[in-house]
């Protein structure tokens, strides 16, 4: 008898690993998402910083866009 409840048991295990996994795909895929935004936000801010200093500081460096 002891026999059907290691079964259930380990069924039992196996069904929590793959919710786990499954949340910890889910938590790592949401990570991703928020570091690609912040590095597209940090990039967007950082050209136009970079924009900015070359149309006060610098505009001869404007001729390349030309």
């Amino acid at each position: 008898m002891k026999v059907p409840q290691l079964n259930s048991t380990q069924s039992q295990q196996q069904q929590g690993a793959k919710v786990f996994i499954g949340l910890l795909k889910l938590t790592m895929a949401l990570a991703f998402l928020i570091i690609i935004g912040l590095v597209i936000s940090y990039a967007h801010t950082n050209l136009e910083s970079v924009d900015k200093l070359i149309t006060t500081a610098k505009p001869w460096l404007l001729s390349w866009r030309v």
